[in-house]
């Protein structure tokens, strides 16, 4: 991964991001990387979930933590993302659909 990579990020999701740390946004900016690399469908399907992987080993490079007391925090921030809701309104501001930011988390 790039040393130089940039993450373009909209207004809401700025906006949530103040409740995260910032171990949880540089896990978050990562996965957003990762997705912008992705080869998605050109109309992607609204009721699949497509899944971005990162490896412990990109996670720790990416944040630039690297002790095993830093991985304990990783661990901590991912299980924190796992408990965070993303809630998807629409242009009336009604309220259609809730998720998790990280659907699963398989540790090695």
């Amino acid at each position: 991964m790039s040393k130089r990579a940039v993450v373009y990020i909209g207004n809401n999701f700025i906006e949530a991001g103040y409740k995260c740390n910032p171990v949880e946004k540089k896990i978050l900016n990562l996965a957003i990387l990762k997705a912008n690399k992705k080869d998605f469908p050109e109309r992607p399907n609204p009721n699949y979930n497509y899944a971005v992987s990162m490896t412990r080993e990109e996670i720790k490079h990416f944040s630039g933590l690297d002790t095993d007391k830093d991985f304990t925090n990783i661990k901590n921030a991912c299980k924190a993302l796992n408990e965070k809701i993303i809630i998807y309104v629409d242009n009336k501001g009604k309220e259609f659909e809730t998720s998790s930011f990280i659907g699963a988390v398989l540790w090695d």
